[in-house]
């Protein structure tokens, strides 16, 4: 239907159409010429009113609209579960080879009455009419996403899920309007209960210390009471458990202890065996890993008295992954230092004893921490032990505020914590009118007093015979943790800066300023989490250069990941890997040289649509109702339900189209016309 409009009301159109009558009058009519005829001037007067009265109709801002009655298909959405319990249980009457053509054939019936898309879901959900049943997961909740996101606007009438009902990743949080949209379930694979045994969880640490015992715990799932079975425990392929078992129906659970005799990842083999005439065998074993280490730092805290401090540092430090504390007073203490990697000293002048580990740390090249305590008096002999020259006198006590020093750049300091710091409470210090220390020492913290800062340290680091050392000139920083505690406030920053001053001090190995952790080997769809660590010339953690990590399939395909900077380290995820063996290279340049690290890491097929391939076609007619569910032999009974309500689900849309009259452009040509016509019958009368 068709009509004209105007943006304007319409009694424009009349006051127009006076002004141009008046114009045009005005103009051949208002004075009298002898020589036109009144023929001549009624014909030019004519053509001048409607000139102006058309240029006027367009001053309304004329329109022709178009208004169109249009009739919407209902839309079916048929979407397909090509997980791979589809085929691995399937029912007597799935044949995977003819499937899908029966699904086409039945949709096509359907395409007169209905606009019909397929879907499919699995991993992932997609369109496509191609069924491949090899997907590693069920994701319903996918689906219904992308069906909202995609036909929310849409005239959706009626879902279709070809389904085995096993759904094992996602949420299914379904938000279409069930009101207009119709749920239907097409019933697939075999719901009668086979015997079967699974894995269904291993657990273990993620990491193990060596030479330490380490649980394990297996979960297996059976259906039925079954005995004389074997379950089989391999390490890294070589057996470590073998032992008979028995299983009630339902879930199972043996424990084991295992010491971690070997440093490094350990693949733990978890396989049970014996249950004649199983058709799911794949469910029968599972693979985890775990980190034996060995510990890469060994601490020896020692002191002359049981203090607060100790027991605040030792738990600060006992965070770190990797790393063993001994704590322990200096008249217990009997052993050599040779097997640690830091010595802690708690008051070490207090004690001959302790003064010579002192000394046996500067000459043995071991990285030290000393707390020196709140009072030096008398102890000028011993100060150039801790970096602190020999002029500087000691004389009493003195309590402190503290702040972090803004240009010190051994390691990197949170923003954060410059404000976190300054609101600590403060520590006793041994006073002293003008500290000096070495010229090259580093100074993180310093001592603030009413608010004024001063340049005297607290907490400074100096190098003897290439090896690191630190000092904290006083004590009390267990006041530190105990106001956060006090107030609700997290001491994560606190810890972080001791562990961080602890990495700092560890001796690195000019062979390894290179470390790359690579788990050996994940299931296909995990994600590979890859954390790498790099020390620069004068063994400091920093991440100033470029790390790239290169990695190839067994196809030979290459692949190239510039690493993520975390703080000082690197981190890298890596997701959808594709079952099978990869080789890698990492690689970071660093004054042009390069350093690299190689390795290899596998990854496993996902068992998880193997775990229970029972149907469960109760969750299906839970979703549509029992009488909206069909199994394959009844697909025509649903194509003759859909056709026989598809009148009714038709919608109607009415449309309205609205162009601007100057947008057809052979009305231009007419328009001028008019003006054409007037100027040439002027000429014509000589009145040009």
């Amino acid at each position: 239907m068709r009509g004209l409009h105007f943006e304007l009301p319409f009694y424009y159109l009349i006051l127009f159409i006076v002004v141009s009558f008046l114009l045009s009058w005005l103009l051949y009519f208002y004075k009298k010429i002898s020589n036109r005829s009144v023929k001549s001037n009624r014909l030019l007067f004519a053509l001048r009113f409607l000139f102006l009265t058309l240029i006027s109709l367009f001053l309304m801002r004329p329109k022709v609209q178009k208004t169109e009655i249009k009739k919407e298909k209902p839309i079916l959405v048929f979407a397909q579960d090509v997980s791979e319990s589809i085929v691995a249980n399937k029912s007597d009457l799935f044949n995977e080879n003819v499937y899908a053509d029966s699904i086409k054939i039945f949709l096509s019936k359907l395409s007169d009455s209905y606009e019909t898309r397929t879907l499919t879901f699995g991993n992932q959900s997609v369109e496509s009419d191609s069924f491949v049943f090899n997907h590693n997961q069920s994701n319903l909740g996918q689906l219904f996403v992308q069906v909202e996101n995609q036909f929310n606007t849409t005239n959706l009438t009626d879902i279709i899920v070809a389904s085995d009902g096993i759904v094992n990743a996602g949420k299914v949080n379904a938000t279409l309007d069930y009101t207009t949209v119709k749920m239907h379930t097409l019933l697939l694979g075999d719901t009668n209960t086979n015997s079967d045994i699974s894995i269904q969880k291993v657990r273990t640490n993620k990491y193990a210390i060596l030479n330490n015992n380490f649980p394990l715990e297996v979960v297996v799932k059976s259906n039925i009471e079954v005995s004389n079975l074997e379950l089989i425990i391999r390490d890294n392929n070589e057996i470590i458990e073998r032992r008979p078992v028995s299983l009630k129906d339902g879930l199972n659970r043996f424990n084991y202890t295992f010491l971690a005799s070997k440093s490094g990842t350990h693949e733990l083999d978890v396989q049970i065996e014996g249950l004649k005439d199983e058709i799911n065998a794949i469910n029968n074993r599972s693979i985890v890993l775990f980190e034996v280490l060995d510990y890469n730092q060994n601490i020896l805290i020692i002191s002359s008295c049981p203090h607060p401090d100790i027991s605040a540092l030792k738990n600060a430090i006992s965070k770190t992954q990797g790393t063993r504390i001994k704590s322990v007073l200096i008249k217990d203490f009997n052993q050599s230092i040779d097997d640690y990697n830091l010595i802690c000293l708690f008051k070490p002048f207090d004690s001959p004893k302790m003064l010579k580990l002192l000394n046996q740390c500067e000459k043995l090249g071991i990285p030290s921490f000393t707390f020196t305590g709140n009072n030096l008096d008398k102890k000028k002999n011993y100060l150039s032990k801790i970096g602190v020259k020999k002029e500087t006198d000691f004389k009493g006590t003195n309590l402190v505020d503290i702040y972090l020093s803004d240009d010190f750049d051994a390691f990197k300091l949170d923003k954060s914590w410059f404000s976190i710091f300054s609101s600590l409470p403060p520590v006793s210090v041994p006073f002293s009118a003008s500290y000096s220390i070495k010229n090259d020492a580093l100074t993180l913290l310093k001592q603030k007093i009413n608010g004024v800062e001063l340049p005297y340290p607290i907490i400074y680091f100096y190098k003897s015979n290439e090896t690191n050392h630190g000092v904290f000139l006083g004590e009390g920083i267990w006041k530190w943790y105990m106001t956060r505690q006090q107030n609700g406030l997290s001491t994560d920053e606190i810890d972080l800066l001791s562990q961080k001053i602890f990495q700092y001090l560890k001796k690195i190995d000019p062979q390894k300023r290179l470390k790359l952790n690579v788990p050996k080997l994940i299931v296909e769809d995990e994600s590979l989490v890859i954390s790498s660590e790099y020390y620069n010339n004068n063994y400091e953690l920093t991440n100033d250069n470029d790390l790239f990590f290169t990695y190839r399939d067994s196809m030979g395909n290459e692949f190239k990941k510039k690493m993520n900077k975390n703080e000082d380290s690197y981190q890298l995820a890596l997701h959808h890997l594709t079952p099978g063996h990869y080789t890698y290279t990492s690689e970071l340049l660093s004054n042009e040289k390069v350093f690299q690290e190689k390795g290899e890491f596998n990854v496993l097929k996902s068992k998880k649509e193997w775990n229970d391939l029972t149907a469960n076609h109760s969750f299906l007619r839970s979703m549509s109702g029992k009488n909206n569910s069909y199994f394959l032999d009844e697909l025509s009974e649903l194509a003759n339900s859909l056709k026989n309500n598809a009148t009714e689900k038709v919608k109607t849309r009415k449309t309205i189209e609205k162009t601007d009259i100057l947008d057809f452009k052979w009305i231009l040509f007419i328009l001028l016309i008019f003006p054409f016509s007037e100027w040439m019958l002027r000429k014509h009368k000589g009145m040009i």
